[in-house]
């Protein structure tokens, strides 16, 4: 519910309008019903000439008009304040992913993140479209009818006064079991949506297991839990819906009978008194009807709003960043017993001091599970360090501005993704339309991509990614560094760079490692022979801790921990 008023609080212009409109609602029906009243009593009891209930036949037509024009301007509203306050939550959300530690983004489904963002934000739809603008109703509408009720007939009056608190009771009562099974719900939506889009990501793999049906098995069983938690909220408002056309019956069947008593035996009413105090019964219990069912819809609004609520604050720790720019000369950094241990302590990075010089070549090696990765990540401010400091010139790295610090780094892992798009959409991003031909073409070349893309009939223009041309892993990679070339980058962080590649592509990433060594600085995780020797300088980690740090040729004589790695890894290239 925080949530939601804080979005309520960003529109009080926008309630008070409603608040003015269901007002003057009640009383347009207040003068519809006595201006029917009006008009059926002269034609068929006064027998008066059509020339006479002129004047309140149009009085009649321009209240329904005004009616009809009320409820048209209340839905705008709602759908005003239901659109801006989606976008609001929408906008967080991104921002909340955006800013998640590289540990918990990848921790979560894709899936999961696509119904919070997409799904569980249209359910707010109804407590802005619905819910508020019948609340506002519910206090307005019903409290003007009852107070000219009251002026005609005290005993209606007090027969609406008595029925009426029983439709909010069996509401409350209702809006419990209708929370409980919209929490279900929303739980199967989330499972269904996760393994759903996981199931589409590895279909090949499943095809090639041969496990697709047991895939298919599983889409099923989350699709009929779904099902079933849908047929459940349903069947509450079913039965919501048929205690409020109860209540109201009830109410309407006692006025009518008090009314006809006094009417007939007592004769201490007239006609007209009780023909108006019928026709506003049952708008009265109307509004209440309207805003059971908004009640209904709304406490599944509020009960996606508190997962949005639970998704807004479910925070590990942030990388908190500062407002200084990067300035226009090479990068170097240090680190100051930089340190970093994940929560289940499967894995600590202890006490790490090194110094990466600028525009110098760093490969950082070592077995499976020595921290390569890990410090990769820390050095690129994509994970916070549990203690100890990383220094970029002298000042340390989240005391830059974030922007600042991002637009000046590449980091290149055979993770990185390739979108859907063009070749130069993928290149060059959002600049596709405005960018420099020359750069762009020395970028390609310098990765070594011209021949491919001239084999190509649209060349640049091929569409790759999801949907589009399938390439490579070499391909993939060098479109990767042609991407880092054209941002010209100060900082380069290389990831495995030529894992899995063929020779001839090992070469050709080779050669554009050296252009990029011209104007930045390069740290590298590598265990690949030619890799290696590329490097200026070489760090080994050793479960979470540097064991050796200097060149090629020198760490071969004084360290036989990396000479044992090296010959290995020499032994794995050429198997």
């Amino acid at each position: 519910m925080k949530l939601l008023r804080q979005l309520l609080q960003l529109e009080k212009k926008s309630l008070i309008s409603l608040t003015l409109l269901h007002i003057l609602l009640g009383a347009t029906m207040v003068v519809q019903a006595y201006f029917t009243v009006s008009v059926i009593y002269q034609v068929f009891l006064q027998q008066a000439p059509f020339e006479a209930i002129v004047p309140d036949f149009l009085y009649l037509l321009l209240a329904i008009t005004v009616r009809s024009l009320s409820l048209y301007v209340s839905g705008r509203i709602g759908i005003r304040i239901s659109t801006k306050a989606k976008k609001s939550v929408r906008h967080r959300l991104l921002n909340h992913y955006m800013k998640q530690p590289f540990i918990q983004s990848n921790s979560e489904q894709t899936g999961k993140k696509l119904a919070v963002y997409m799904d569980v934000v249209d359910r707010l739809d109804p407590y802005f479209v619905q819910y508020i603008p019948k609340l506002i109703q519910l206090i307005t509408v019903p409290l003007v009818i009852l107070a000219v009720v009251f002026t005609q007939s005290i005993y209606s009056g007090l027969i609406l006064l008595i029925t009426a608190p029983f439709i909010p009771f069996f509401m409350a009562i209702i809006g419990m079991k209708t929370k409980e099974q919209s929490e279900k719900q929303l739980n199967e939506l989330e499972k269904f949506s996760g393994q759903f889009v996981e199931s589409l990501q590895g279909l090949t793999d499943l095809k090639l297991l041969g496990k697709s049906n047991l895939e298919e098995d599983k889409i099923a069983t989350h699709s009929n839990r779904f099902r079933d938690a849908t047929m459940r909220v349903l069947a509450v408002a079913f039965t919501s819906a048929f205690m409020m056309e109860f209540i109201s019956m009830l109410g309407m069947g006692l006025i009518a009978l008090e009314l006809s008593l006094r009417l007939i035996i007592f004769g201490d009413v007239s006609f007209m008194t009780a023909f108006f105090v019928l026709l506003l019964a049952p708008e009265f219990y109307v509004s209440l009807k309207e805003f059971s069912s908004a009640f209904h819809s709304g406490r599944e609004s509020i009960t996606g709003a508190k997962r949005l609520e639970h998704e807004l604050q479910n925070d590990q720790k942030q990388i908190e960043w500062g407002t200084k720019p990067i300035e226009n000369k090479p990068l170097q950094i240090k680190t100051e017993n930089l340190s970093f241990h994940y929560e289940d302590e499967r894995f600590q990075l202890n006490n790490l001091n090194m110094e990466v010089k600028a525009r110098e070549h760093i490969t950082i090696v070592g077995a499976s599970g020595s921290g390569k990765t890990t410090l990769l990540h820390l050095l690129s401010g994509m994970i916070s360090p549990t203690s100890g400091k990383v220094l970029i010139n002298n000042i340390q790295l989240n005391d830059y501005k974030a922007s600042e610090w991002f637009s000046n780094i590449s980091y290149i892992s055979q993770q990185a993704y390739i979108f859907t798009g063009t070749i130069k959409e993928n290149i060059s991003f959002d600049q596709a339309h405005s960018i420099s031909e020359t750069k762009l073409q020395d970028s390609i070349d310098q990765a070594g991509l011209k021949d491919f893309i001239e084999s190509l009939p649209e060349g640049l223009n091929t569409v790759i990614g999801d949907g589009g041309r399938g390439i490579s892993g070499g391909e993939k990679q060098r479109i990767l560094i042609a991407r880092a070339i054209f941002k010209q980058a100060k900082l380069i962080f290389f990831d495995e760079p030529t894992e899995g590649l063929d020779v001839k592509t090992e070469k050709t990433i080779q050669t554009s490692l050296k252009h990029f060594q011209a104007n930045a600085t390069i740290i590298s995780v590598a265990h690949r022979r030619q890799t290696i020797l590329e490097a200026d300088r070489i760090i080994m980690l050793k479960e979470g801790k540097i064991v050796a740090n200097g060149k090629h040729d020198s760490l071969l004589n004084a360290s036989q921990e990396y000479k044992a790695l090296f010959d290995q890894n020499e032994a794995g290239d050429q198997s």
